[in-house]
């Protein structure tokens, strides 16, 4: 292999990872909050089980039941079209017949929607690190991916196969199933045919595709839908799949047995693959599908039982059927769970991976099941007992008694210690497993899975993904390995509640090596940034182009950074490398100073934090561990001995069992919830101390008020728990505390009510005890009280209140029960009320209920007595004052202090930790961030030394070394002024960095986007109305087409008629030589068969109605007025066209059903009908000939005129965009070049300065030992001195000169769009040449049309006028204008200009029809007449008249038109003629108008679909040109902006202030807000 292939190779395989990476990435996004509940579940399978059994009793094949009864009616059920969720199943049948424009609409709807997930899917691909900006998207993707692999997908499946259904008609032609006008793979019908074949693939790629990737492969409590794997569900799909095709494709009934067998092997195969695969972690889902497969596997079976059985050998197979799916659906449900022999599982040790998976997890359920379950627990102790005695390994754990006694000494708690000791035994089965099956994968995940979920060990689990992932895999297993290794990534980044010590899982020494690196690259690059600055030509391009990768490197740095943050990594070199990155390189003192704090902090927090779970089981105080794991979360792991005395509890009565146990009633249905919230909330676990004020409930059912302190905890294996510290408060005087609902019922009461309200738990718990009953008055107070302390209350007392029973409750309480006497004797009480809110910050709770708290009022006779709790009132206490710096000690009221904690009653462990961050913080800026200069001392070298300025004495220091000290801290305090005011921006190089990231963008350019975008929607709004139109103009021009040709239709059948009727008089005068060899009753049935022709056709006619253009009036008043002059009885009476002919057609109507004798002259419906036939109707047929062709006419201008506008407009928009782009850019461009000469402002010292600066630490970075040198950092941390404000000037002056000259140089342009715009342009341009093409070729075919179609009424005429002319001389035909001679060579022109016409035309007509027309004129037409009329013979038609119709109608209309002439000397003539006319003329120029009309049809559906191919082109490189190149084309360039801006950084700013003309500019573009 060459090296170039080599390269190739390389290069592929990298692209193809990327591509992959990308797609999992996007996978991961739509996959991170799906949930699917168990109702969602049932709602969706109940659906797809109908579609499983559609196909089994659908139309096709339902007749093999061979019972119509149930059959039958179930049909009609489906073909209900007013039920929309039954039109679902018959979505084809309701379709059908109904215009194949509907099913087109339908195919391209769902084809859209596959394309619209596709389009939203390259959306995500490149923008998926824009998570704001992509919510919206990865819902929409989610919810159609969702809809398209369930409810949509049957009816998908439905339309894409009913597209390439055909079958033969009664004429053998194959047409469509369901679009019975449609031949198959006809013209038209082939590129949709093609277009479903290519869209049926790509649908089944993508359908497959997301049903092996987008599922949770984890067990889930959030989604019940989790499964192993996504192979066995995919089968689904892929049995709807072939089981539509073979229904679809498949004729029936002669190949019926190959749908029934398909459908019989494809279900029982999906049926055993979920059934012993079971790929639904889900108990209840997994036995639906069960059920599911197992109806669809009957239903199958029994269709090929009816189909092979029924009739001869057995009757009623349905009603077998229906009987055996409630015996099916009891089996399964029935069925016990899978259970394994745990005693063969000792004796023979399992070593197929399947079966080790299967035991652990049946080992894992029977753990879970035994702390109910005493069945589960023998079973699980009888393995343990016999694996002791069988397993052959030497480090079991059963045979470690160390170990196992150090377990059971540590828990004293039987269902811990078999948990723990299961799950040691389980990852000693599950490696030795994997010991012996290193490749195999499903155990590999098995294992990372169980490290999760039950050891919590998520970096063992990242580690055996990634030993998983090294292995050769399907690309559904590497997506569920990356997705998990993301997920863990991200919870050790993201989720605070593992933000602890994750050192293990982080290599800190790889993390330093990197930002070292690019530490060093951005140092180099920042050297080089000045230098291009220091050029004596400074070139732009160059400044812009450094600077802006040291900006993407400072990102990647200030990354990498925060990531170290988030995660708590502590190394000190590395906390020091960056304090001197902030100090040295990016010149922010408040940064490096932050840095140094949080190092000093790290190491008090190693010091602080050795608390672990030992320590806290044997701390004084009560102390609560809770669990904080998905499937434990909130319930308590341990607690001490000293919970229990607090609490009255034992240990067993509150170990694995929820905090509920200890909390008011009122607070459990939200706990969880608050836990949850709180857990997000933390922001820094190692520092979180929350402290406040809670009730707890006691044994025997009273709150008590204290203090909670709450902790988080991570052991060694990564488990994170809640350690929950109790304070006991210390009352001294009776305080009746009462939670109450907000209708003021009460929940809970302390044990002071028992002697203060007389209230008890036991009264409580009797009834629904309301506040009202003891204060009647007090829900109505609420606002008044509310908030307030010292409000009084009376409360009355009567003797008869203390129930008896209550006296054990006192007992119980441990209060004096000598406390009632003085109670009872009380009638009435004046109590301190003071009432606080219980609020939820949750959705739907809000206020739940209030806090009572009552405190009896002291007697003026005790006041006087000394009360020894006084002193325990007040308590000595040190508080910090932020301002002195320091602890001051002050006796403060205790019972007050309690009063003053925030009583946050949101959430039980909720906190102030908030409100002591912001104090820390206020502190912290008190002390340290007064102002910029706080902290700076001014110094003088004086004798070779550094003199504090501030320290010196005035006798020290002489007169001008006075006057220039003054002037240092007058300048100091005139910096500390503009700081403090304009430029508070730059107090911190973070304030200026978000001051510029927020900068106000000039309107200007903000416009020209609106503007921009504005347009671009406008040239695709006139996309849209340019295909409508289009559309909308060749439906009116194929519709006058049609109705030009009928109304020639029109005419010709009348005369047609006009024969009928002369023959039938003729047969009645007994004019034998000139008759044809018809019979009356022939001649009666044809003639009525054409008059319900022509009704048809004048049906339609009279409902047309067009306006012609103005120019065409006169046509359109001529075929609207009344001027057509029909004779009646020599009475004239006029109407208008269309009457003309209904009266003609009401005369012949009533000839038809009259007999023979009839037809005489004195009959006055025949001369009627004689009369106006061969005058009016005749003469005036021009008229609605010319209302037809100028109504086609008035169509193809006003679309010439509506295209042109469309054009002019269009291309204006694209002259207005490309001016516009170019305008913006260029404006872009001058921007960036002003900002860019601003920082050749810089002066010559200070750059001297960054230069030291950039050079030490690039010394430091390189050297490998402790290099640093404090008194040279001290010294270059000095202000540094400037010139003189006229050489800063002067500078200025030159650097604007400088600059004035490299803005003529050239610099990279954005890549413009002018090829995409040509290309919109160019789709236009071919719209009008299309257009204009298309009108060519209609006024081409037109005279074509007109001929062919008239010809025939003309050589009919000819012949019924000669013999009427025979009969009668006299006879007045078209008005007397009617000349023999003239009307025969009027016959011979038109023959041959009707060859003229084709030969002219034949590069605008189908090549199709062109064969025809050579088929009926130049060769033999006798076939195609005897397949128009089978009553003709062929060898008769061959024969005929000397063969000449076997010669074409070329010749056989010549010798036509020589035997009318002929006929008026020998009538003999006349019968040969008629012959011709009526038998052979008349089906053969009607079938070639019809082909004629029919390939401009072919015509008009192929130009349409190149249209719609177009548009859709247009539609989506607009959509394109939108999403993926105009809008992040805007965000670049106005980004572009901000980047440049951000160039200010670089300089110290100190230094920015110096430089008055880039001080005005930050100003300028500082946003107010």
């Amino acid at each position: 292999m060459t090296s170039s292939s080599k390269t190739d190779q390389i290069y592929l395989m990298t692209l193809f990872k990327e591509i992959k990476t990308s797609i999992f990435k996007v996978f991961c996004l739509i996959l991170k909050e799906q949930e699917q509940t168990f109702t969602q579940t049932v709602l969706l399978s109940t659906i797809q089980l109908l579609q499983l059994l559609y196909i089994p009793f659908a139309l096709k094949v339902n007749y093999i039941w061979k019972n119509n009864q149930v059959t039958d009616v179930i049909n009609k059920i489906l073909r209900q079209r007013n039920a929309i969720y039954l039109s679902y199943f018959e979505i084809l049948l309701h379709v059908k017949d109904q215009g194949f424009s509907v099913f087109l609409y339908l195919f391209y709807s769902f084809s859209g929607l596959i394309v619209l997930i596709m389009l939203g899917l390259t959306l995500l691909v490149n923008q998926q690190n824009r998570k704001n900006s992509t919510n919206w998207i990865v819902l929409v993707v989610r919810i159609s991916i969702k809809l398209m692999i369930t409810i949509l997908f049957f009816p998908i499946n439905q339309i894409f196969f009913g597209l390439l259904a055909c079958t033969s008609n009664s004429n053998g032609v194959s047409v469509l199933v369901y679009e019975t006008d449609v031949v198959c793979w006809s013209n038209e019908h082939t590129i949709h045919g093609v277009l479903s074949i290519f869209i049926i693939f790509l649908f089944q790629i993508q359908i497959n595709t997301f049903t092996l990737f987008l599922f949770e492969a984890k067990k889930s409590n959030t989604d019940v839908f989790a499964q192993r794997s996504g192979r066995q569900f995919s089968l689904f799909h892929i049995y709807i799949t072939l089981s539509t095709m073979v229904y679809q494709l498949v004729e029936t009934p002669a190949y019926s047995i190959i749908i029934t067998l398909t459908m019989f092997v494809l279900s029982l195969h999906f049926f055993y693959q979920i059934k012993y695969s079971a790929p639904f972690y889900n108990p209840y889902v997994q036995k639906l599908w069960n059920v599911i497969t197992a109806i669809n596997c009957w239903t199958t079976i029994m269709i090929n039982f009816a189909f092979f059985l029924e009739g001869p050998y057995f009757q009623n197979s349905l009603l077998g059927y229906a009987l055996g799916i409630p015996i099916l659906i009891g089996i399964i449900f029935k069925q016990q769970d899978q259970e394994i022999d745990l005693l063969f599982s000792n004796l023979n040790q399992a070593k197929q991976p399947n079966e080790l998976i299967s035991l652990c997890g049946y080992l894992l359920t029977l753990n879970e099941k035994s702390i109910k379950d005493q069945h589960s627990q023998l079973l699980l102790d009888a393995f343990l007992e016999i694996h002791e005695q069988t397993c052959p390994r030497l480090d079991c754990i059963m045979k470690n008694k160390q170990l196992l006694r150090q377990i059971q000494n540590k828990h004293q708690n039987r269902q811990i210690e078999n948990k723990i000791i299961i799950n040691e035994l389980i990852t000693q089965m599950l490696t030795f497993g994997i010991k012996m099956q290193p490749l195999n994968i499903d155990l590999r995940l098995y294992y990372s899975f169980f490290l999760i979920d039950e050891i919590k060990s998520p970096q063992l689990a990242f580690i055996e993904l990634s030993q998983a992932e090294n292995n050769s895999i399907p690309i559904d297993q590497q997506f569920i390995i990356y997705r998990y290794k993301k997920l863990i990534e991200d919870v050790q980044v993201e989720n605070d509640v593992t933000k602890l010590e994750t050192n293990n899982f982080i290599n800190n020494q790889n993390i330093q090596i990197s930002l070292n690196q690019k530490l060093e690259a951005q140092c180099i690059l920042q050297l080089e940034f000045l230098a291009a600055l220091e050029d004596e030509k400074p070139d732009l391009a160059k400044i812009d182009s450094v600077g802006f990768k040291i900006l993407r490197i400072k990102k990647f740095i200030d990354k990498e950074w925060q990531k170290v943050q988030q995660q708590n990594v502590y190394s000190p070199s590395l906390y020091k490398i960056m304090s001197k990155y902030f100090f040295f390189v990016l010149s922010d003192e408040y940064e490096g100073n932050m840095t140094l704090m949080k190092q000093d902090k790290f190491i008090k927090l190693q010091i602080n934090d050795l608390i672990n779970l030992e320590q806290a089981s044997i701390e004084s105080s009560p102390i609560i561990i809770l669990n904080t794991e998905q499937n434990n979360f909130g319930i308590i792991k341990d607690v001490n001995i000293a919970s229990c005395s607090f609490l009255g509890f034992s240990k067993s009565d509150l170990i694995e069992r929820k905090l509920s146990v200890i909390q008011p009633q009122i607070y459990i249905n939200f706990h969880d919830q608050l836990i949850d919230n709180y857990l997000k909330r933390v922001t820094d676990i190692q520092k979180s101390k929350v402290e406040k004020v809670i009730f707890i409930k006691n044994k025997q059912g009273y709150i008590q008020q204290c203090s909670l302190q709450i902790k988080q905890l991570m052991t060694q294996n990564q488990e994170v728990f809640l350690i929950g510290k109790i304070g006991i408060e210390l009352v001294y005087k009776p305080i009746c505390y009462l939670i109450c609902n907000t209708d003021g019922i009460i929940k809970e009461i302390n044990c002071a009510c028992i002697k203060l309200l007389r209230l008890d738990v036991q009264m409580i718990k009797a009834s629904n005890k309301n506040i009202k009953d003891l204060f009647p008055d007090i829900m109505s107070r609420i606002p008044e009280i509310l908030g307030k302390k010292n409000s009084i209350i009376s409360f009355n007392i009567n003797a008869s209140q203390l129930n008896p029973q209550r006296s054990s409750s006192i007992k119980s309480s441990g209060m004096d029960s000598t406390l009632l006497d003085d109670c009872v004797m009380d009638e009435s009480l004046k109590l301190q009320c003071q009432i606080s809110e219980i609020s939820i910050d949750l959705p739907n709770a809000g206020l739940i209920g209030y806090v009572f708290k009552f405190e009896k009022i002291a007697t003026p006779q005790l006041s006087t007595i000394h009360n020894t709790m006084v002193d325990n009132f007040y308590k000595f206490n040190f508080k910090f004052n932020s301002q002195l710096d320091t602890y001051l000690g002050s006796y403060q009221n205790y019972m007050q202090t309690l009063h003053k904690i925030s009583y946050d009653t949101s959430s039980i462990v909720s906190s102030q930790e908030d409100q002591q961050q912001q104090r820390q913080v206020n502190r912290k800026q008190t002390k340290k961030s007064t102002s910029i200069s706080n902290g700076i001392k001014t110094v003088r070298l004086i004798n070779g030394m550094l003199i504090d300025v501030e320290g010196l004495s005035e006798e020290e220091i002489s007169e001008g070394e006075q006057n220039e000290f003054e002037s240092i801290k007058q300048e100091t305090k005139d910096s500390d002024s503009i700081i403090q005011s304009d430029y508070i921006f730059l107090k911190t190089k973070s304030s200026l960095i978000s001051m510029i990231k927020s900068s106000i963008i000039p309107s200007f350019l903000n416009t020209l986007r609106y503007i921009i975008s504005i347009l671009i929607v406008g040239l695709l709004t006139l996309g849209y109305l340019q295909f409508f139109f289009d559309l909308n103009y060749q439906n009116e021009i194929q519709n006058g087409l049609d109705l030009f040709y009928l109304s020639n239709q029109r005419l010709s059948k009348l005369l047609v008629v006009q024969s009928y009727v002369q023959e039938l008089k003729f047969m009645n005068l007994n004019y034998e030589s000139l008759l044809s060899n018809y019979n009356f009753d022939e001649l009666k049935d044809s003639n009525i068969k054409t008059l319900n022709e022509i009704k048809d056709l004048q049906s339609r006619l009279s409902q047309a109605n067009f306006n012609l253009a103005p120019q065409y009036n006169s046509y359109q008043q001529e075929y609207e007025d009344s001027s057509i002059e029909m004779t009646q009885s020599n009475v004239v009476i006029n109407y208008t066209f269309n009457e003309a002919i209904e009266q003609t057609l009401v005369k012949a109507l009533s000839l038809s059903q009259q007999d023979l004798s009839s037809y005489t002259d004195d009959n006055i419906d025949l001369n009627y009908f004689e009369t106006n036939s061969y005058n009016s109707i005749v003469y005036h047929n021009y008229v609605a000939q010319f209302y037809f062709y100028y109504y086609m006419v008035t169509v193809l201008e006003e679309k010439s005129q509506n295209v042109q506008i469309i054009l002019i407009l269009v291309t204006l928009i694209l002259f207005i965009i490309y001016v516009a782009c170019s305008i913006l850019i260029l404006k872009i461009k001058n921007l960036r070049d002003n900002i860019l000469v601003l920082l050749l402002q810089v002066q010559e010292q200070q750059m001297i300065t960054l230069k030291k600066n950039y050079e030490y630490f690039l010394q430091l970075i390189q050297s490998k030992e402790d290099e640093e040198n404090l008194d040279y950092e001290e010294e270059l941390r000095k202000p540094v001195q400037y010139q003189e404000e006229g050489a800063q000037d002067s500078l200025k002056t030159n650097d604007n000169d400088e600059a004035q000259f490299l803005i003529k140089k050239k610099r990279k342009k954005f890549e413009n769009s002018h090829t995409i715009l040509r290309n919109i342009l160019a789709y236009f341009i071919y719209l009008i040449i299309d257009n204009n093409d298309l009108d060519s070729r209609y006024n081409a075919i037109l005279p074509v049309l007109n001929l062919t179609s008239i010809i025939e009424s003309y050589l009919r005429f000819g012949d019924n006028s000669f013999k009427q002319r025979y009969v009668d001389n006299n006879f007045v035909i078209n008005f007397g204008n009617f000349d023999s001679q003239q009307y025969v060579q009027l016959l011979k022109s038109m023959i041959s200009d009707i060859h003229k016409q084709h030969s002219e035309n034949s590069n605008v007509l189908d090549i199709g029809y062109i064969g025809v027309f050579e088929q009926i004129f130049i060769l033999n037409p006798c076939g195609l007449i005897k397949e128009i009329d089978p009553s003709v013979s062929q060898s008769e038609c061959e024969s005929f008249n000397d063969g000449i119709i076997g010669q074409g109608l070329s010749m056989a209309t010549i010798k036509y038109i020589k035997y009318l002439e002929q006929a008026l000397k020998n009538p003999v003539y006349f019968t040969n003629v008629r012959k011709t006319q009526l038998t052979y003329f008349k089906d053969s120029f009607q079938y070639l108008g019809d082909k004629l009309i029919e390939s401009i049809s072919n015509d008009f559906s192929v130009n349409q679909l190149t249209k719609v191919s177009l548009f859709t082109v247009f539609n989506l490189l607009m959509l394109f040109v939108y999403f993926f190149i105009w809008i992040p084309l805007v965000r670049n360039l106005i980004q572009s902006i901000i980047k440049t801006r951000l160039l200010f950084s670089l300089i110290p700013n100190n230094d920015l202030l110096k430089i008055k003309a880039i001080m005005q500019y930050l100003l300028q573009i500082r946003n107010p807000m």
